[in-house]
């Protein structure tokens, strides 16, 4: 909503990222609130970067936040991101909306939370050394992790909008 809010008065851009370019805005104060980015800062800083200096066994005082961003994914405007690297050591994607489920979408490999209407269908986060699948579509609030050298793209929303925090990470 605090994206939305920014971008009705200043627009999503599109020329933050010139190799693969999304609708985003960055994580921060001005965008998103003092509160809703220390929030994030917070989360990222004491769940996720530990979760993921265990399961890669990374040395957690070595990684760090690059950039973050909120991208929005949408049928009737940027509804996919091709195959790429990202140019991070790591990368993560959160979700902030849900997705429909299997029975609302008539979908496969849907993940929305239980009892959730959903927002889109569609979208998610393929990787190519696994053939395109599955779909990694987390319900709201939680993370796909992984090697930002690892090939992969963004499925195409085929309806509605799709509203996910971005990140990547430096390992240093």
């Amino acid at each position: 909503e605090a994206a939305e809010r920014h971008a009705a008065e200043h627009g999503w851009t599109r020329d933050r990222h010139m190799a693969y370019p999304t609708n985003d805005l960055p994580a921060t104060a001005a965008v998103l609130g003092a509160h809703t980015a220390a929030v994030l800062q917070d989360a990222v800083s004491s769940k996720l970067l530990p979760e993921l200096a265990e399961r890669f066994q990374l040395d957690r005082r070595r990684l760090g936040v690059q950039e973050m961003f909120v991208a929005k994914y949408e049928a009737g405007g940027l509804p996919a991101l091709e195959e790429h690297e990202d140019g991070s050591e790591f990368s993560f994607v959160l979700a902030l909306n849900a997705a429909q489920s299997d029975e609302q979408a008539g979908e496969s490999n849907s993940a929305a939370e239980c009892g959730s209407e959903g927002e889109f269908r569609g979208g998610g986060t393929q990787f190519v050394h696994l053939g395109g699948r599955p779909t990694y579509r987390p319900p709201v609030g939680f993370v796909t992790m992984f090697s930002g050298k690892n090939r992969h793209c963004g499925v195409a929303t085929t309806a509605g909008v799709r509203y996910i925090l971005a990140g990547f990470l430096r390992y240093k």
